[in-house]
């Protein structure tokens, strides 16, 4: 029929007709002509009006946001009146009658026709999540005044966080133009700002409730049993831009030492990952130090703490330690080496102090995790376009992963033991390191015989290493240091012994008792420089049983001399030792990418960044 349209002259049917329009509403009682409030009328509503209603609704017709609702459009009174029509409108309107029903029933609602498993995917939420914050935002459906649309909407302004996809592929997927999708952003943006963030982010709690958002091992280990004093956690973090044709910002968001354009972001989280406030955007060319001061000077942020309430802050806040302890806040943050000092370690104290403040900043390190994980968009450059509404879109973010994440708690269930063992332990000496550095056993191999017969050790289980080092970081960045030496040493993990002649010699202060002792050894490659090992020893009893078969430990490393747990090289002899024992029981991580790099694999390359 379309082949012989242009041979057939109008014809007038006993069917009412809709403007047709981009610009107007189709309602020609409508004055609506704003491009914010005109919206196609989805297939399945065209159908229901036209079978009921004797109405037609050509495709493209746009309508008012009070004439896009079915519910108004089935109510009100449309006079069937005699109009001309195109053989391609005849054509059209057959097409849509022929339309089956059930296919028709859930089309311009992206939200019905998905899976559960594809809502997941494309909006970081489930099916009953999405509905909870589509109810949420009473003014995104008062505005638009249809729940579809308003749910289109959402799903599409969620789809941008989610994927990150650029607005020409998500208009794709809904059938609209770039232009018709930057509408529905701005749109959702503004009602989720309006009716969401402020309630989930950016509260100021009192110190009573911001206290309910405190693990139990930080209380334990801060608060020193006042169950009222929060614990929060300060962190910046940084998101990619592209170069700027403003010259000023081009300046001001560049960073030497990433040689990249970003902007800087603080957040503010409790030790349980809630994310209390998100402040910036901050120029680049400021550390975190210069920031926080800033944000004291200039903002009520922490005004509604008290002196006392504790701040965990890591090293690059150094700067204004003085600045917060002026204003009473118990500030605790890893030690430092001070410059002057020939010291290549950390004290016992130090260490373990600085343990204290690591094992507890889990949550900020999380959430910023989470912010680029679930929501893809963080991880590309913006767009210097996009940049003003980069914070709006960072603060729903946070706003989203308090309302529908889950709290964090590292160690769950073990949390008591690990805090108690970490308070016992907090002041015990590292005699192991003293009689190793005495003894000169330190960088020579020689009094050491190599190890093979693992067997014959106790054997020790995931809780017993959890609780050697106090967590579960150092266990899994064992399997990864293993994996480097293995493939070096033609598959071998180099264990060394000291002689029972040199044990009963040297180490008489820990022979009381039925004990068997043993002193392994292991020389450890950095993670970070391939010219750079760390020396680490075992003392075990190899008569004893769980994690008391390990009497003492040390290393060489930074944080080596700690008794507050113990660093991945101690926990990669423990761990492979007493729990792997047989090569062909590990895991190697990444294995595939063995030899990735050919020969150039075996150069060193140097490099600045610090040890753990």
């Amino acid at each position: 029929m379309s082949g012989n349209a242009n041979l057939v002259g109008d014809i007038t049917l006993n069917i009412s007709r809709a403007r047709i329009s981009s610009t107007k509403c189709c309602f020609r009682s409508c004055s609506t002509e704003c491009p914010d409030e005109l919206h196609r009328i989805p297939r399945a509503i065209r159908y229901e009006i036209m079978k009921n209603k004797r109405f037609f609704i050509p495709e493209k017709s746009v309508a008012c946001n009070f004439h896009s609702d079915y519910s108004v459009l089935s109510e009100i009174n449309i006079p069937v009146e005699n109009c001309a029509f195109t053989a391609a409108q005849i054509e059209e309107m057959v097409d849509l009658l022929r339309s089956d029903p059930k296919q028709l029933k859930d089309e311009g609602q992206v939200l019905n026709k998905n899976s559960d498993a594809g809502v997941k995917a494309d909006t970081g939420l489930t099916r009953e999540q999405f509905q909870n914050l589509f109810h949420c935002l009473n003014s995104l459906r008062d505005c638009l005044k249809n729940d579809k649309i308003a749910s289109d909407y959402l799903y599409t302004y969620l789809m941008k966080l989610r994927t990150g996809r650029t607005d020409e592929d998500i208009g794709r997927v809904f059938k609209i133009t770039r232009w018709a999708v930057g509408k529905r952003l701005k749109c959702v943006r503004e009602a989720m700002e309006s009716d969401f963030v402020y309630q989930n982010v950016n509260c100021l709690l009192s110190r009573e409730e911001l206290a309910k958002y405190t693990t139990f091992l930080s209380q334990m280990l801060f608060c020193h049993g006042d169950i009222n004093r929060p614990v929060l956690i300060l962190d910046g973090t940084y998101v990619y831009i592209q170069k700027s044709t403003n010259y000023e910002v081009q300046k001001q968001s560049y960073s030497n030492q990433k040689k990249r354009n970003f902007v800087r972001i603080m957040n503010c989280v409790t030790t349980d990952g809630t994310i209390l406030f998100v402040l910036g955007p901050y120029p680049a060319s400021s550390n975190d130090a210069k920031v926080l001061q800033s944000i004291i000077q200039s903002t009520n942020a922490l005004d509604n703490l008290n002196a006392d309430d504790v701040l965990l802050l890591d090293r690059g806040f150094r700067d204004c330690v003085n600045l917060l302890k002026e204003k009473g806040f118990d500030v605790q943050m890893p030690a430092l080496l001070q410059r002057s000092s020939n010291k290549k370690q950390l004290t016992t104290s130090e260490a373990n102090r600085s343990r204290f403040v690591t094992a507890n900043r889990y949550g900020v390190e999380t959430r910023n995790g989470h912010i680029k994980t679930i929501f893809k968009l963080f991880q590309h450059e913006w767009n210097p376009i996009a940049m003003p509404h980069l914070m709006t879109d960072y603060r729903i973010c946070a706003a989203l992963i308090n309302a529908y994440c889950k709290s964090i708690e590292s160690n769950k269930g073990m949390a008591t033991e690990i805090g108690r063992r970490m308070l016992d332990r907090y002041e015990t000496p590292n005699e192991l390191s003293n009689i190793v550095s005495k003894n000169e056993f330190q960088y020579n191999l020689s009094k050491f015989n190599q190890f093979y017969d693992f067997e014959q050790l106790p054997a020790l289980t995931q809780t017993d290493l959890i609780l050697i080092a106090l967590g579960k970081y150092q266990i899994k960045q064992a399997a990864s240091y293993c994996q480097e030496h293995f493939k070096s040493n033609n598959f071998q993990f180099a264990v060394f012994e000291c002689p029972n002649n040199i044990l009963r010699k040297f180490f008489a202060n820990f022979t009381t008792g039925d004990k068997q002792l043993k002193l392994l050894m292991a020389r450890i490659k950095s993670r970070f420089r391939s010219n750079k090992t760390h020396d680490a020893y075992i003392l075990i009893d190899i008569l004893g049983q769980g994690e008391s078969v390990v009497l003492a430990y040390c290393c060489s490393c930074y944080n080596g001399l700690r008794t507050v747990g113990c660093c991945s090289h101690v926990m990669t002899i423990i761990w492979f030792a007493l729990h792997i024992k047989k090569p062909s029981k590990m895991h190697r991580p990444a294995a595939f990418l063995d030899n990735y790099f050919g020969e150039a694999s075996s150069s060193d390359c140097d490099s600045s960044d610090a040890e753990e």
